[in-house]
């Protein structure tokens, strides 16, 4: 079957990339950017066990531990390295939360890369401790973000491939200080640099390896929650 091409397919691919890259640009320009990534206890009924929040310009403003009961899953504690032992004498769930809501409140300009993900798993964790959320609508996808500046195109569909954040990293030189990649930290560092490179202009489609040794975290990531898709049970349209 043979489908009917669409004359305009390029120009809207320019146009999307050109969009994104001014909303970027923009963003990067907020004094209230926040760059945030969560450590869980896994993938299946996750809820945090790590908040990390960032500056725009990748200075951390909070680092923090979160207590709870719920069994750390083997993978998760693979790939961020927190363990049960390391929750013992951790704050609360209500403790970290007024600190995190402090940062990333309405009013600030909140990115994550797994946004919905995340969403996800601290609405659960406060259902299951009976703590109230907070309002987390504002907070937009770093993923949705940087698909039309570094992401591939499918011109068979006409639509942005999910893109993954080692894909957004590609062979950038990522400074040798950051966490390991796979830790709340390390995530969140990547993602705020590469918001800063993208947003000075770098536009590029990200080549299909990387330079930086990911471990685990390589090309078969989940494009959803960012996990290994061999760990994952998440079901995204490639």
């Amino acid at each position: 079957m043979t489908g009917t091409f669409d004359p305009h397919i390029e120009q809207r691919q320019v146009q999307e990339r050109e969009a994104a890259q001014t909303k970027l640009t923009a963003l990067l320009a907020s004094p209230t950017l926040r760059v945030v990534a969560l450590a869980t206890t896994g993938l299946r009924n996750a809820v945090p066990v790590q908040f990390v929040v960032l500056d725009g310009q990748g200075g951390v403003l909070l680092d923090t531990r979160c207590f709870t009961t719920q069994p750390i899953e083997p993978d998760a504690q693979a790939m961020h390295s927190v363990k049960a032992a390391d929750l013992e004498h951790a704050p609360s769930l209500a403790t970290c939360l007024r600190q995190f809501e402090d940062l990333t409140s309405a009013g600030h300009d909140v990115v994550l890369f797994a946004a919905p993900w995340m969403v996800e798993s601290i609405v659960r964790a406060c259902r299951a401790e009976g703590v109230e959320a907070f309002g987390m609508g504002h907070w937009q996808s770093g993923q949705e973000l940087l698909t039309p500046i570094c992401g591939t195109y499918n011109w068979t569909s006409g639509k942005w491939r999910p893109l993954k954040l080692t894909d957004a990293i590609g062979d950038l030189a990522v400074p040798g200080d950051f966490a390991a990649i796979g830790t709340a930290l390390g995530n969140a560092q990547r993602l705020a640099f590469v918001l800063r490179h993208h947003g000075a202009g770098q536009v590029a489609v990200a080549p299909e390896e990387v330079q930086e040794d990911l471990g685990n975290w390589g090309a078969d990531e989940c494009a959803r929650c960012g996990w290994p898709v061999q760990a994952c049970v998440c079901v995204v349209d490639a």
